[in-house]
């Protein structure tokens, strides 16, 4: 067993000599070495770290322009002979005591990928707050663990230690979420360990790497690589080792967390890509359409008995099997129509949504009334039309967003266009009556 420090420099000379005097002190270590990567520093800073080197017998290896790419990095590390490897900022301070836990727990698990420390948070000129930081408490099975790290990073990056050796497939050219991707490769490849002990003391300060992007950049590169990391050759193999019904439970994970820390816009786009692959990937197709009908009654489609199985991978003799993915209860005192109609629970014990119908025979309050002469004649599109009525009233009272036929945006924009000739008067009236009723 060996461990590898890498501190990865562009030169912050108001902090690099109190980052390199705790790792001074590992390398009295014999399973100990450091490797300092010089990345573009200037001049001065590159003959300071050189002579550091030197005399402390560390690794030196240098880059004449700076780049934050963890590929080209990463296959300049091959030369050297690493075993376990971790990557502290340049600004921040290591704890040469974590080697102490650091040894028990990789010795007791030949299996292990990743060990994660936890981190405590100093300010910029190095005093301690009083935060510490923790890697998420992965105490479940590998399925359960990689769903919920597809909501949020579950490692602290700096105080990861990493088994160099599991990485073998190609690296992201990812600023900010290569540490998110690294971690959700190490738990399908291995087996991984967090502990609350400090790996690192984690400097809080203006001009750190996080701070200068926003978060929706982020994120949008957080959708892009991660959807990769979906149809990737990790994910599928681990994919491929799952029961339908531990599929299902990882989907259910999911679908208590969502992706990219549950954001609604960045996060939707892969709970998709997520339920699509995961459905393809079932025998149980009776499970799939459920799984399926489950999500697109969560964003507000609600659909018929044998349409969910239209958008499976199965033969045609399969597509009616499947149920719609909502409920329709009946109003007491509706007429006998309405419950041939409504029939029998369509998804008892499910996440689908549940509606009360009537008609205008019913002697309580209902949610929507259906026309009880109509429901004998033509059952499918009085069915139709309900839903079109449901999914109209969820917009209007903001449980849904609106979505818009294509005839619908040309109207829109036609009035934009005949907005201009229409006196400002006019139109202010018009505004101060709707605010006046409150609509």
């Amino acid at each position: 067993m060996k461990f590898t420090y890498c501190l990865v420099t562009k030169g912050r000379e108001e902090f690099l000599p109190l980052s390199l005097e705790p790792l001074k002190a590992v390398l009295l270590n014999a399973d100990v070495e450091v490797i300092i990567v010089d990345n573009g520093c200037s001049v001065e800073v590159s003959e300071m770290l050189r002579g550091w080197c030197v005399e402390t017998q560390a690794k030196y290896l240098r880059f004449d322009l700076n780049s934050p790419a963890a590929p080209r990095i990463w296959a300049a590390l091959k030369s050297f002979d690493i075993d376990w490897i971790t990557f502290p900022g340049d600004d921040d301070v290591i704890n040469p005591e974590f080697l102490i836990s650091a040894r028990d727990i990789i010795s007791n698990d030949n299996q292990l990928t990743a060990l994660a420390g936890s981190m405590r948070i100093i300010d910029s000129v190095g005093n301690r707050t009083g935060q510490v930081r923790n890697p998420l408490n992965l105490a479940g099975d590998k399925v359960e663990n990689l769903a919920r790290s597809l909501h949020q990073p579950p490692f602290l990056f700096p105080a990861l230690f990493i088994k160099f050796d599991a990485i073998t497939m190609p690296l992201p050219n990812s600023r900010y979420i290569f540490d998110w991707w690294l971690s959700l490769n190490l738990i399908c490849v291995g087996n991984t360990s967090t502990t609350k002990d400090i790996a690192i003391d984690y400097r809080i300060h203006k001009s750190q790497e996080s701070t200068i992007a926003p978060s929706r950049r982020k994120y949008f590169e957080a959708q892009v690589v991660l959807w990769r990391f979906i149809d990737g050759h990790e994910f599928e193999a681990f994919l491929s080792h799952l029961s339908d019904n531990e599929k299902r439970r990882f989907w259910n994970e999911i679908y208590l967390s969502g992706p990219i820390y549950g954001d609604p816009e960045f996060g939707a786009a892969l709970r998709l890509k997520l339920i699509v692959k995961l459905v393809d990937s079932m025998k149980d197709h009776t499970l799939a359409g459920l799984l399926l009908g489950e999500h697109a009654a969560s964003v507000g489609t609600f659909l018929r008995s044998g349409e969910i199985g239209a958008w499976l991978n199965v033969s045609d003799s399969l597509v009616s099997i499947h149920a719609p993915n909502f409920d329709l209860a009946v109003a007491v005192g509706s007429c006998e129509s309405i419950f041939r109609f409504a029939g029998t629970p369509h998804k008892p014990n499910s996440n689908g949504p549940s509606f009360l119908i009537g008609c205008i025979h019913s002697k309580v309050a209902c949610d929507y009334l259906v026309d009880c002469a109509h429901c004998d004649e033509s059952p499918e599109e009085t069915l139709e039309l309900l839903i079109v009525e449901i999914t109209d009233s969820l917009e209007k009272n903001g449980s849904l967003d609106f979505k818009i036929s294509n005839t619908e945006r040309k109207l829109i924009d036609g009035l934009r266009r005949f907005k201009t000739r229409i006196p400002r008067g006019l139109i202010q009236g018009f505004r101060n009556s709707i605010e006046r009723s409150g609509k």
